[in-house]
């Protein structure tokens, strides 16, 4: 388990250089960028059930305790970086007083988060069509219509080489979780909080997080936009 906490958990975290002016793509990389882009996405509730009695994120949930049951013991040990959401080994500044766990909330566009957990390339074949499944609640529910959604995913799965999923906390069917989809071109991270409306002073199922980022410079699209900028002839710029 990783006991350890880089500084770039920490609160104010800088960007990675790729958030700056970077040179032109080749002619043969533009192709990479025409893709359209939402991210960055934050959704949540509390609670999450409704007067209807619908119950919001109810699929991810799903999705995330079925893969944890089809891994392993061994890969379910090194996915898990800590055993509790409120786990005495977190160093100091590993839970934000806002986000809590998840690292890619507000005002971290773009920041470096170091891999953690398991290799999903080294899971089994129904394990990494789990991990599919659960990115595409990210894309599909009311986030993009249904080509930019595929062609979203093709993206995404392109690199199983360089997916990593991790896991904070238990993964019984009542347990509160924390857990983290990453690659090169999707952050994607679903975490229990403690009550704010609400009265529970410990992490509970019933109020959810989630976050979805493209890391490596394209959120909010600005990889697009740089290669518009140079398919115009303007100069690209960093942001403000």
């Amino acid at each position: 388990m990783n006991r350890s906490a880089p500084a770039r958990y920490r609160k104010g975290a800088p960007d990675r250089p790729a958030d700056q002016a970077q040179p032109c793509p080749r002619a043969d990389q533009h192709a990479r960028f025409r893709r359209r882009r939402n991210e960055p996405v934050f959704l949540g509730a509390e609670p999450n059930e409704i007067d209807a009695g619908s119950v919001a994120f109810t699929e991810r949930i799903r999705l995330a305790r079925e893969l944890m049951g089809e891994l392993t013991d061994e890969q379910r040990r090194v996915a898990t970086t800590y055993e509790s959401l409120v786990d005495p080994a977190m160093p100091e500044g590993r839970v934000h007083p806002g986000d809590e766990r998840y690292l890619a909330g507000a005002f971290q566009d773009n920041r470096v988060i170091p891999y953690e957990g398991v290799r999903v390339a080294g899971l089994s074949q129904r394990a990494q069509e789990l991990i599919w499944q659960l990115i595409a609640q990210y894309q599909y529910v009311g986030i993009l219509p249904e080509g930019p959604a595929r062609a979203r995913m093709r993206e995404i799965r392109a690199h199983l080489a360089d997916t990593w999923f991790s896991w904070i906390g238990g993964h019984g069917p009542e347990d509160p979780f924390c857990f983290r989809v990453q690659s090169p071109v999707i952050i994607a991270e679903l975490d229990h909080h403690c009550g704010v409306f609400l009265t529970n002073d410990t992490p509970q199922p019933f109020h959810i997080h989630t976050v979805m980022r493209t890391p490596n410079g394209n959120d909010y699209g600005r990889a697009l936009v740089h290669q518009w900028q140079c398919t115009k002839g303007k100069t690209p710029r960093s942001r403000p």
